[in-house]
């Protein structure tokens, strides 16, 4: 016998019937879409991996090796010599992912604040209070360019 689990998504209160439905609707579209773009990665170890796109905070590059980092704060490093950060960068740039220096590709929805030099990511990801991202300060513009048209995409500006 299959068992399944359910969880509401949303509750929608009867007086406001009408307004509620309309956002609660836009909300599931945005959950389904975010939800439903997964990349497959060789890890090091020799496993392949199906990785939401939505859970990727970050892929860096460190002495010649590329590692994922996610938002269970997990860091998984990929297989050698099949992943390029251009590559990478590539893959992600249509689901928002930005190249904040040579050795950092960053997922937007974990974007606390964008400095000069840096870009702070939101508490729930970080190893520390408030992790800090390099940024190159050519990127400073394009970064904060990019990032306003994923707030606007998304619904949040």
């Amino acid at each position: 016998m299959l068992f399944r689990s359910y969880a509401p998504f949303r509750f929608i209160r009867k007086d406001y019937l009408e307004s509620e439905t309309a956002e609660a609707v836009e909300a599931l579209c945005r959950h389904l879409q975010q939800n439903k773009h997964q990349i497959t990665l060789d890890t090091s170890d020799g496993t392949i991996m199906k990785v939401n796109l939505s859970e990727i905070v970050c892929f860096f590059a460190m002495q010649h090796s590329i590692f994922l980092y996610n938002a269970d704060k997990e860091t998984i490093e990929l297989a050698h010599r099949t992943y390029t950060m251009e590559k990478l960068e590539e893959l992600t740039a249509p689901y928002g992912f930005m190249r904040t220096h040579k050795a950092w590709l960053l997922g937007p929805r974990f974007i606390y604040q964008i400095g000069t030099d840096t870009i702070t990511l939101v508490s729930e990801v970080s190893k520390n209070e408030h992790d800090e991202i390099p940024m190159s300060r050519r990127r400073v513009a394009q970064m904060r360019e990019q990032f306003r048209t994923y707030l606007r995409r998304e619904g949040l500006l």
